[in-house]
């Protein structure tokens, strides 16, 4: 299900996301899915950017080699460091499960076409994000059947 919903958002949004972007649009994503009473796909920590999961990077990772996720890293030739990452979704036929994939229309109509700026400004202000620690796990609250 994680692999379909990762790949889904992907292909709605079409075009390239950065990797933040990638990460706070699935914590929405999950987060609309879990008020709708389905359990959180990832395991979320307060980060230095907001909500992160190495669990999204995993999928993407798995996407990417079965041919799904066409993936573009920008490495610091110095400093062996990644600089930027960006995803997209090459052409296949693949769908999550209700309610994920409501999750995910949801999502992309009302922050697909928004800044990242934008999108963190909100994330930072949901309650299940404001005032956790750096490291700190974020629990999704499950609500619904």
């Amino acid at each position: 299900m994680r692999a379909r919903t990762v790949y889904y958002l992907l292909r709605l949004l079409g075009g390239r996301v950065s990797r933040t972007m990638l990460v706070k649009l699935l914590f929405l994503v999950d987060l609309a899915a879990a008020r709708k009473g389905a359990r959180p796909l990832f395991r979320w920590v307060r980060w230095h950017y907001g909500p992160f999961s190495r669990e999204v990077l995993d999928v993407v990772e798995e996407l990417a080699d079965a041919g799904l996720v066409e993936e573009r890293l920008d490495i610091d030739p110095y400093r062996l460091e990644l600089r930027r990452a960006e995803y997209r979704a090459l052409p296949a036929r693949v769908e999550p499960p209700e309610p994920l994939r409501s999750a995910v229309e949801e999502v992309v109509g009302e922050w697909g076409g928004r800044s990242l700026d934008e999108i963190l400004s909100y994330v930072y202000r949901l309650p299940e994000v404001r005032g956790r620690r750096l490291g700190e796990v974020i629990e999704l609250e499950r609500r619904g059947g």
